[in-house]
C-alpha cells in the first residue's frame, strides 16, 4: 500500500515549506513502518526549557479516522515526565482558554502517548498546526504548574501576557 507522500508528492512539498519556515531545526525522517515524521526541539515559552519532540503523520494522514492524523510526541521529556512535572493530568478543555484549543494525552495503537489536540472543534491537519498547538499547550501547562493548576484564563493572560499574544498571532490564522 502506497504511503500519502507517494499517491500526493506536492502535500509533501507543502509540508516541507511550512515547516522550513516555522521549524528550520526540525528533521523530516521515515519510520520503520514508512510514516513520516518531523524530530526537534522547542523550547517553551514560559522557562525557556527545550523539549525534544516528534510530529508523526499516522497512515490515514491526511483524513482523519478515529481522530488524529498527526501525533505529538513529546520524547525528552516524555509525556509521564511532563505529567508528574505538572503534577496533575496536563488537558486543557476549551473552556480554561478563549481560542476553543483543547489537549488531551492519548495512546496510539502502540501503546505510545501522544498529545491531541482540537482547535475550535477541529483537528489539526499539519505538523506546522499540531506544532504550533503544541507550543500553546507547553505553555499553558507550565504557567498553571507555576501559578497552580487550577489557575484560570485571566490569572495567566494577567501573569504571562506572551501567551495570549503567541496563541493569537500562531494559531488563529
Amino acid at each position: 500500500m502506497k504511503q500519502w507522500y507517494e499517491i500526493d508528492p506536492e502535500l509533501l512539498e507543502m509540508e516541507k515549506i511550512a515547516m522550513a519556515k516555522a521549524f528550520p531545526h526540525f528533521t523530516l525522517d521515515k519510520l520503520d513502518d514508512g510514516c513520516l515524521c518531523w524530530i526537534g526541539q522547542i523550547e517553551s515559552l514560559v522557562n525557556k526549557r527545550k523539549y525534544e519532540v516528534m510530529c508523526i503523520y499516522r497512515k490515514n494522514f491526511p483524513l482523519q479516522i478515529m481522530g488524529p492524523s498527526i501525533q505529538v510526541c513529546p520524547i525528552l521529556p516524555d509525556v509521564d515526565d511532563i505529567r508528574n512535572e505538572a503534577m496533575f493530568s496536563p488537558w486543557i478543555s476549551p473552556y480554561s482558554n478563549p481560542f476553543l484549543f483543547s489537549a488531551q494525552i492519548l495512546r496510539d495503537s502502540s501503546d505510545c502517548y501522544f498529545i491531541g489536540f482540537m482547535l475550535d472543534n477541529k483537528l489539526p491537519q499539519t505538523c506546522y498546526s499540531s506544532l504550533k498547538l503544541f507550543e500553546c499547550w507547553l505553555a499553558i501547562i507550565e504557567a498553571k504548574t507555576i501559578l497552580g493548576c487550577n489557575a484560570s484564563w485571566d490569572t495567566i493572560k494577567s501573569e504571562y501576557p506572551f501567551i495570549n499574544d503567541f496563541i493569537r498571532k500562531n494559531v488563529l490564522v
